[in-house]
């Protein structure tokens, strides 16, 4: 379960100060139905998709080229859903996302008819950790 996930201490955070715990990242990233998803090839080279920003914009600060932010990052690895139920299943939770104010059959119809056309991942969470910086009260 995610609540169980060691925090991720194999890179020292540069802003320690700005550093959540890891309860207070998991309950960001429920909060936010946004996300990357970065990987990288076996000769290294990154490569990001948005796949709905785990970087969450608070507002400008008046200090010089900074804002206010919140962002998480969960480390694992991810597997393409296979299985009919678990993809059904995926899907219409990223369309309770997207799509909240559709009725439930307008979202299966939408998935059925796309279903074939898409892959699903999951990412299997191993790690987690989040900071931010907030306005100051």
């Amino acid at each position: 379960m995610l609540e169980d996930l060691p925090h991720d201490h194999r890179r020292p955070m540069r802003r320690a100060d700005r550093e959540m715990t890891p309860k207070e990242a998991l309950e960001l990233l429920r909060r936010t139905p946004n996300a990357v998803m970065a990987t990288a090839d076996g000769e290294g080279r990154p490569y990001g998709v948005p796949v709905t920003v785990a970087f969450v914009e608070g507002g400008w600060d008046a200090e010089p080229y900074s804002l206010f932010y919140a962002s998480v990052i969960v480390d694992g690895r991810a597997r393409m859903v296979t299985d009919p139920e678990e993809k059904t299943a995926a899907l219409f939770a990223l369309a309770d996302v997207c799509g909240r104010e559709r009725p439930h059959e307008h979202k299966r119809a939408y998935i059925e008819s796309m279903a074939d056309a898409v892959e699903v991942w999951a990412i299997e969470p191993e790690r987690i950790s989040g900071k931010r910086r907030a306005p100051k009260a």
